[in-house]
């Protein structure tokens, strides 16, 4: 029973992902496939999945238990750190470009 409400985690997080995105139609592409609302919003997807890594590590002790399809955050903690990591330093990057005495 405790497996199936772990799921239930990993589903609201994987809607929570394609919430408010929609398919392109054939030859269309994003107008600002880089642009800072994207950005955050990668940004804070990641910052979920890194806060979901560390529950999930804490129920599964490190890995230990297996506790159905949520264990993979177990695994995919560094690419969630690494995506926050490199989304704020691309964030930085375009600030400094774009404003006038930022730093």
């Amino acid at each position: 029973m405790s497996n199936i409400l772990l799921t239930i985690y990993l589903v609201l997080y994987l809607l929570l992902i394609f919430f408010g995105s929609k398919v392109a139609k054939k030859g269309e592409f994003a107008e600002e496939p880089w642009s800072r609302q994207q950005a955050l919003v990668i940004q804070a997807l990641a910052c979920i999945g890194v806060v979901l890594h560390h529950v999930t590590q804490e129920i599964t002790g490190f890995g230990v238990v297996d506790k159905g399809p949520i264990t993979i955050f177990n695994s995919i903690g560094i690419l969630f750190t690494s995506l926050f990591f490199f989304f704020s330093g691309y964030g930085l990057i375009i600030s400094v470009r774009t404003k006038e005495a930022y730093l």
